[in-house]
């Protein structure tokens, strides 16, 4: 570990040089004397002394001198040669090594520049997390690829892919883990590539792009964009973790002509977050039509904060009925927008940009104050025949907040409402991720005396043991299943296996979506409790559901599917001969 000079250390270094000329001059002397030494014992022993003094005396010019200092002179002289001599060798020396030293760290130093100047250019152009080239290696070599095209290459996709749900797995698990999932789904890129001509690099984010070359038709993208998706929609095992996450994507084909770069990417982007509109864990092929609905995207995210000031939203009203009586048991309160200058905005479309941000709170916040209102309203001028529950909507993210609960309790408070009049719906992405977190904050809404439903059961990973699980009071089902009841046995034998479930568990089973009798007639022979759907009234306003107060039956009877003629008979006589047999080999196996 390096250290830094001390002041003790600098005094010390600045009294080295001052002694240095004090040693250097005493070396000196010392070398002139032992010259001087040296040059009279060897004048002596060469009888030089009486030589010199013979041949000065032959010459007039010295009459002045004596002798002795003639002698001095002479024997001091070579010693003076000789210290001169050694000193310029020393300098000599001692620059070479300067130069030998210099030379070295200049060496090293063009290797350290080397080094670095590798450095920068892999950082510049290579993604530090997963090692996949970066935005700029991308943009360089599509550029390469569009500039210089090459007809028997084939045909070349840009694939833009988005990890979904990846702000989720960063807020719920943490960063280190959305590391680990970047570093997982590049590797699952690499793996289904391996044996396809491309070239694989992440912008940026929880992006990644693959150019696709020497394709042989354009169809060919979508099969091998297809693969990669079912690879990255399979649930990634981080260490401790397992994270569902999944993945869009956008296609773009790059045309003849094409030259800039930067546009195909975007195009390629917009496809991919079109996807994402559209469900996510899939994938859209570009269309100059993209362009204008991420324009309307764009300006509805910029008025949605706005919504609420200028009072926009509002919620509507679906009646929940009995399959058996036909009577209204209930209401769903369905959010609203009310654009000023574009019109009615489906709640398809606005909701994933307000779940997108911050905003999902405050506009959950507001419809769970405005339905709480409504109903206490109700029950003020209808108290026999007011709705028994109203169901609200909550939002993944409002429903991970610490203080749920007592934001419910405090409106139920504030409106004197009694709480199992007040139902809150979640969906099964609520709770998928940390099971026991869900059912924490599941325990404290029921322990306001709230109801609790899981809607759109069915419609993605949804599994029984949700429901065995969870403490709820209501199954909504997805109108999917609810759509082909009538049609398709598998269908029904699902719905018929949850009736008996929720029965036991004593839970309400709700189908949503029901738009005709024959889906009825069906839901009443397999046991389905209640309803909800086009048939018995859309979305409608306040004023206008108080018309159902009344108690009509909406045309239904309790005696159900008998008062129709249908072909649901003999399934129903099958899936009670099954529940026969299945007891019956119960009870043998019991003995």
């Amino acid at each position: 570990m390096s250290s830094q000079p001390t002041s003790s250390d600098e005094g010390a270094s600045v009294g080295e040089k001052r002694a240095l000329p004090r040693r250097q001059a005493w070396i000196d002397l010392w070398a002139i004397a032992a010259g001087g030494i040296a040059s009279f014992f060897l004048c002596y022993a060469c009888d030089a002394w009486e030589r010199f003094s013979a041949f000065v005396a032959t010459v007039s010019a010295w009459d002045g001198w004596h002798l002795h200092e003639l002698m001095i002179l002479a024997m001091l002289s070579p010693a003076v040669a000789a210290v001169f001599v050694y000193r310029r060798l020393r300098e000599l020396d001692a620059l070479l090594r300067e130069r030998e030293s210099q030379f070295g760290s200049l060496q090293a130093a063009h290797e350290t520049i080397v080094v670095s100047k590798s450095t920068l250019h892999d950082q510049a152009y290579h993604d530090r997390l997963t090692g996949l080239p970066n935005h700029h290696a991308l943009v360089e070599r599509l550029e390469a690829m569009i500039t210089q095209p090459n007809a028997a290459d084939g045909i070349t996709a840009i694939v833009y892919f988005g990890v979904d749900n990846f702000k989720r797995v960063n807020d719920h698990f943490g960063l280190p883990t959305g590391d680990k999932l970047l570093q997982a789904a590049a590797e699952r890129l690499a793996v289904v590539l391996r044996d396809v001509n491309t070239f694989i690099a992440r912008p940026g984010g929880d992006k990644f792009v693959v150019i696709l070359s020497a394709l042989k038709q354009a169809t060919d993208a979508e099969a091998v964009t297809a693969r990669v998706l079912e690879s990255l929609n399979k649930p990634f095992d981080l260490g401790a973790s397992r994270v569902n996450s999944g993945a869009s994507a956008g296609i773009t084909i790059v045309e003849a002509g094409q030259q800039d770069a930067t546009e195909l990417l975007h195009d390629a982007e917009k496809a991919m977050y079109e996807a994402k509109g559209m469900g996510r864990g899939r994938f859209v092929v570009f269309d100059p039509d993209i362009r204008e609905r991420l324009r309307r995207r764009a300006r509805l995210a910029r008025d949605l904060p706005l919504a609420v000031a200028r009072e926009e939203l509002s919620l509507a009203y679906q009646p929940i009925v009995s399959l058996s009586s036909g009577a209204m048991t209930g209401v769903e309160g369905l959010l609203r927008w009310r654009h000023g200058e574009l019109g009615p905005i489906g709640p398809g479309e606005f909701i994933p940009l307000a779940e997108e941000t911050d905003l999902i709170l405050e506009i959950g916040a507001w419809v769970l104050e405005h339905g709480c209102r409504q109903l206490a309203n109700w029950i003020a001028r209808f108290p026999s025949s007011a709705p028994q529950v109203m169901s609200l909507n909550v939002s993944r993210k409002q429903f991970s907040q610490p203080d749920l609960s007592e934001q419910i309790g405090r409106v139920i408070r504030e409106y004197a409402l009694p709480p199992d009049r007040v139902q809150v719906e979640i969906t099964e992405d609520a709770y998928l991720g940390d099971a026991q977190a869900a059912l924490r904050i599941m325990r404290d809404i029921k322990a306001q005396g709230v109801k609790l439903a899981i809607d759109d059961f069915g419609a993605g990973s949804s599994t029984l043991a949700a429901v065995q699980q969870f403490p709820i009071d209501t199954l909504k089902v997805d109108r999917s299943l609810v759509t082909d009841a009538a049609n398709s046995a598998d269908s029904a034998a699902i719905l018929h296996s949850l009736a008996v479930l929720v029965r036991n568990l004593n839970v309400k089973l709700v189908a949503e979506g029901i738009e005709d009798i024959e889906q009825v007639i069906a839901l009443q022979e397999l046991g389905c409790q209640y309803g909800q759907g086009y048939l018995f009234g859309r979305p409608m306003t306040p004023e206008a559901i108080e018309e159902m107060f009344a108690g009509s039956s909406l045309g239904l009877t309790a005696s159900g599917a008998s008062a129709f003629g249908n072909s649901w008979e003999h399934r129903l006589a099958a899936f009670q001969r099954l529940e026969l047999e299945e007891a019956t080999q119960a009870a043998n196996g019991a003995r």
